[in-house]
């Protein structure tokens, strides 16, 4: 796993906390815990809006979400990808990958079920 390498930010609100930190691989983890919907969405954009580079979107601990999420999904990643960074979302499970399926979205996004970042070795061909 790759280590933390600075200050974290943390944002709680009913429902969800948010947090994010850079690690030695060079991206930004957010790791968000709770609930995405329009009650807690825009904790999660605000926090998305803040990051640059590669981004890792850790929903792993994320117990709802509903389309309010896959927008911000969407909006983060065309955003990112536009300025020249990345987003990576990790889901492993449960009610995020589930609707990330159902919305036909898991070939058009990077998922993965690990923190540890893809490495050319790794990916299936």
């Amino acid at each position: 796993m790759a280590a933390n390498q600075g200050s974290k930010d943390t944002v709680n609100a009913p429902s969800i906390h948010v947090e994010s930190h850079k690690v030695d691989t060079g991206e930004t983890q957010l790791v968000v815990i709770g609930e995405i919907d329009l009650a807690t969405s825009s904790v999660v954009d605000s926090a998305l809006s803040k990051l640059k580079g590669r981004v890792v979107l850790d929903l792993r601990r994320v117990e709802f979400m509903d389309s309010t999420g896959i927008r911000l999904i969407l909006t983060h990643l065309e955003r990112l990808n536009a300025s020249g960074g990345h987003l990576r979302i990790v889901a492993d499970s449960g009610p995020v990958l589930k609707l990330i399926q159902i919305a036909g979205l898991a070939d058009i996004l990077d998922i993965s079920d690990t923190l540890r970042p893809q490495t050319p070795e790794s990916e299936v061909v």
